[in-house]
């Protein structure tokens, strides 16, 4: 038995507090890595001295010509209002950046990846009319798909990250919130299946609009009732209110689903750093940033390789050389994707949009 005087003198140990994670620092980690990236991208991309892809011959009709004026005019604004609104009028309320203000720089950065999914194949492509100076996809080591020239364009697609995204997921959120008060036994499977439905209606409406008014084109794959207008430059394919349902559903989850302190899960440990508010504000930043990326990253494998199993490309767009990119058809050595079309490589032989077999060109250099 210990005596009262031997206890007194066993010295006593040090208690060590168990260090917890902290997963925010993960993920600014990661967001940091991912905005280097981009950087590169981007700043070489710009050093390149980038020139607007050539529309080739056909004529654009004066319709889509109107089209693309209006809405190259109104999504820019757009996007000032909706930036003004989440960021800056906050700010200004505030005197510091709100969480939806942080949103609001993550999904206007979330731009750049619009082009990636066409590295290995090019499966999608935009009206080389709307104002474009070609892309910085193809800088990104790993991109494969040759004669790499997406005309991507500035004031059209770059806006709709912000403007349409952010609002998107600030609508569906209050949709769960509102379903959740009304049907308290809908459970949460029910609101992301609820969130989904939205998004994908919102998707198929808003995309088959785009299509018909001549912005963009989509490569296809699947049986035929898998696509609305096949054969057509609006061809649409039901995959992707799908995917891109899936992906934006992702993202509104992630606001809603946030702790009782306002923290998605990307930002859980920031009670534990000991910097500046500034300091935290700019780390909170860089976890969403990293966080959104990685989700639209895996949403960007099956857009990818939906690109190796696609259609032969329709004569509807072949025929017109505003959304063909100068990438294939007339006018260039390569033929246009499809299922009997060997895929092609920077260096390598490939077909002709008359079937011949073209070699590479031991001179070239580059995509």
């Amino acid at each position: 038995m210990t005596t009262v005087a031997e206890a007194r003198l066993r010295p006593t140990l040090p208690v060590v507090e168990r260090r917890r994670a902290r997963p925010i620092v993960w993920w600014a980690t990661f967001g940091a890595l991912t905005g280097l990236v981009a950087s590169y991208l981007v700043v070489r991309w710009l050093a390149s001295n980038p020139t607007s892809v050539p529309s080739g011959p056909t004529p654009l009709p004066h319709w889509m010509r109107i089209d693309e004026l209006i809405q190259q005019t109104v999504y820019p604004i757009l996007w000032l209002v909706v930036l003004y609104w989440f960021l800056v009028r906050p700010w200004r309320r505030e005197r510091k950046i709100t969480p939806d203000g942080m949103l609001a720089i993550v999904f206007a950065g979330l731009y750049w990846q619009d082009p990636l999914t066409d590295g290995l194949q090019p499966w999608f492509t935009y009206n080389t009319h709307l104002i474009n100076f070609g892309s910085w996809a193809h800088y990104l080591p790993g991109y494969l798909a040759p004669n790499a020239q997406i005309a991507e364009p500035l004031l059209f697609a770059g806006p709709m990250y912000l403007c349409w995204l952010l609002p998107g997921v600030v609508a569906a959120n209050a949709l769960m919130r509102r379903a959740q008060t009304r049907w308290p036994s809908l459970g949460n499977v029910g609101l992301v299946g609820l969130c989904f439905a939205f998004f994908a209606v919102v998707d198929l409406v808003v995309e088959i609009g785009w299509m018909r008014l001549g912005n963009d084109f989509y490569g296809v794959m699947g049986p035929s009732w898998m696509t609305i207008g096949k054969g057509h430059y609006y061809q649409f394919p039901l995959y992707e209110p799908v995917l891109f349902g899936g992906l934006w559903t992702t993202w509104a989850c992630l606001r809603f689903y946030r702790s009782d302190t306002g923290l998605t899960v990307a930002e859980r440990g920031l009670d534990r750093l000991t910097v500046t508010p500034r300091a935290r504000s700019l780390i909170r930043i860089l976890a969403l940033w990293g966080l959104f990326n990685a989700v639209f990253f895996v949403f960007d494998i099956p857009y990818t390789i939906s690109g190796l199993y696609q259609h032969t490309w329709p004569n509807d767009v072949i025929s017109r050389s505003y959304l063909t990119d100068g990438l294939c058809g007339p006018g260039t050595t390569y033929a246009c994707p499809g299922g009997a079309i060997p895929i092609p490589r920077a260096q390598s032989s490939h077909v002709s949009p008359d079937g011949q077999l073209v070699k590479p060109d031991a001179n070239r250099t580059g995509p």
